[in-house]
């Protein structure tokens, strides 16, 4: 069983909301009172769920570029530092133009 809820399945619904999912209503005008303030808070709620839960997405998304985009600068640091190594730059070159600590330079 996923970690996640889906709230976009009958049991991920009941979990969030503690009620069953509305049947699907073709004519929101022919309600009662009671059964269309009924509709619109669920309406609202599962409104909501899918804003915040876009929003978790995206910021989920932005987070994970940044974290790849880390990783991929720093290897490229090392690649460059390796090749500048070969290539008979000192360690305080190395250090200075790839941002590299002496310790990292010399374990190259």
């Amino acid at each position: 069983m996923s970690k996640f809820i889906n709230p976009f399945t009958d049991v991920g619904f009941k979990r969030i909301f503690g009620q069953e999912v509305s049947k699907p209503v073709a004519d929101v005008a022919s309600l009662s009172r009671q059964e269309r303030m009924a509709y619109d808070e669920n309406l609202r709620r599962y409104r909501d769920t899918v804003a915040v839960m876009e929003g978790q997405y995206l910021e989920g998304m932005e987070k994970g570029m940044e974290k790849g985009m880390e990783k991929g600068m720093a290897s490229a640091n090392l690649a460059n530092a390796r090749k500048m190594k070969v290539k008979g730059y000192t360690s305080a070159d190395i250090a200075e133009i790839t941002g590299l600590t002496q310790e990292e330079i010399e374990a190259l």
